[in-house]
């Protein structure tokens, strides 16, 4: 299985394209997104949409886990 990241590497990696570039208005024009929603993720009030992560070669994942066991007369 694959290692999972936390957002914030995403945010990292944000970060790291606004340090090459120079300006937010220039990573905000790459990524197809407004220079306020861009201000949004770096100080962590969103989460990167789908656009985003395509754009960055990230995906987000959703995983369950089984908690304690718990006896309710049927196990699957």
């Amino acid at each position: 299985m694959a290692h999972i990241y936390p957002v914030s590497e995403v945010i990292d990696d944000i970060q790291q394209l606004c340090n090459s570039l120079s300006t937010q208005k220039k990573v905000a024009e790459l990524l197809g997104i407004s220079e306020a929603y861009l201000t949004h993720l770096l100080r962590g009030h969103r989460q990167p949409g789908r656009k985003v992560l395509e754009k960055l070669g990230w995906q987000k994942v959703v995983g369950y886990k089984r908690k304690e066991k718990i006896d309710h007369g049927w196990h699957p």
